[in-house]
C-alpha cells in the first residue's frame, strides 16, 4: 500500500474511505483528522478542501510560538510534515523529489520519512486496539464514518488517562 503513511483504508461494498489529512502528536495522539473522503479522490484534493488548509491559510490554526532548540541559533517554528503529493508551504515540510538527490537530501527525507511513521503508527496502535478495521466493514459509509470517529475519540481518551498501559 504506497499511501500507507497516512491512509486508513476502511473496506466496505466496494467504497474506500479514508483518513488523509491527520495530525498526530509524538505520544500517538490524534490532533485533528478528516474522515470520509472519496477513495477516488487524491489526498491534495481533500486537503484542498479541508479545514485544516482553511486553518493554515487564514493562520487561525493555532500552532505554539517559536521555540529555541539545543544547538541551534536560531528559533524553529512548529510545522507539519507531509508527502510529496502536497504543496509546499510555509508551516509543511515534504520530502524532495527522489531524482538526483544529494547524501543531505537523502538524509532529510529519510528524517521526514521517521516523523511521518508515527501517523501510521498510530492508526496501527488503534486498528490492533479496535480489531474492527482489520477486517472489512459491513456498514454503510456514513456509519462507518461514525464508528472511526467514535475510535480516535476512545483511543485518544485511553492514551491521555492510561500512558503507562499503552504499546
Amino acid at each position: 500500500m504506497p499511501n500507507q503513511v497516512r491512509l486508513l483504508l476502511l473496506q466496505l461494498q466496494g467504497v474506500l474511505l479514508h483518513c488523509p489529512t491527520s495530525l498526530v502528536d509524538a505520544n500517538y495522539r490524534f490532533l485533528w483528522c478528516d474522515i470520509g473522503g472519496a477513495g477516488h479522490m487524491s489526498d491534495a484534493q481533500i486537503f484542498n478542501g479541508s479545514e485544516l488548509k482553511e486553518a493554515m491559510d487564514n493562520r487561525t490554526i493555532g500552532f505554539p510560538q517559536k521555540i529555541h532548540c539545543l544547538y541551534d541559533d536560531e528559533d524553529t517554528p512548529y510545522f507539519l510534515l507531509a508527502d510529496d503529493a502536497f504543496a509546499l508551504r510555509t508551516n509543511l515540510m515534504k520530502p524532495y523529489s527522489t531524482r538526483g538527490m544529494t547524501r543531505s537530501q537523502a538524509m532529510y527525507n529519510y528524517r521526514i520519512s521517521r516523523g511521518r511513521r508515527v501517523v501510521r503508527n498510530a492508526f496501527g496502535i488503534m486498528a490492533n486496539r479496535f480489531r474492527a478495521f482489520l477486517g472489512r466493514m459491513q456498514q454503510s459509509p456514513e456509519v462507518v464514518q461514525l464508528i472511526v470517529k467514535c475510535y480516535v475519540i476512545l483511543h485518544n481518551m485511553m492514551r491521555r488517562r492510561y500512558p503507562g498501559e499503552q504499546p
